[in-house]
């Protein structure tokens, strides 16, 4: 058993551990990626662990790759201000905006998954453009 902690000491020492157990996976030999979605939707102790987790530094040899939606996010979201101070702190971020998939995209990404030729898969592909609405 560990022994208890006032609560900022033990986010502190979670966030030390989590960074330890990352570091376990990240070596020079062998890089992590880790890939999030919905970025937009995390809460502030997680963007605090994530901000630890990027300017920590002791741990090297991770690449975070993050998703969200722009729509859902103005420049007053929490989010935005964790970005910053990442920033702040040197760590390289880079911004890629999608745009919307063409039909023709869809169906070579489906006809390619499924290992089909692309004209059996138009129905398909078709669908998933309307209901989707090209969404990456």
């Amino acid at each position: 058993p560990v022994p208890e902690l006032e609560p900022q000491q033990a986010q502190r020492r979670f966030m030390l551990v989590f960074r330890r157990f990352i570091g376990v996976f990240a070596r020079p030999e062998h890089p992590l990626a880790l890939f999030l979605d919905d970025l937009q939707w995390l809460d502030a102790a997680t963007l605090d662990l994530l901000e630890d987790l990027l300017t920590g530094s002791d741990l090297r040899h991770l690449m975070l790759v993050g998703a969200y939606r722009d729509n859902e996010v103005d420049a007053a979201h929490p989010m935005m201000g964790k970005l910053q101070a990442i920033r702040n702190a040197g760590v390289k971020i880079n911004e890629i905006k999608l745009a919307p998939l063409a039909r023709q995209h869809i169906s070579q990404l489906i006809a390619e998954a499924l290992h089909c030729a692309p004209a059996r898969i138009a129905p398909l592909a078709q669908l998933v453009h309307e209901k989707t609405g090209g969404n990456p």
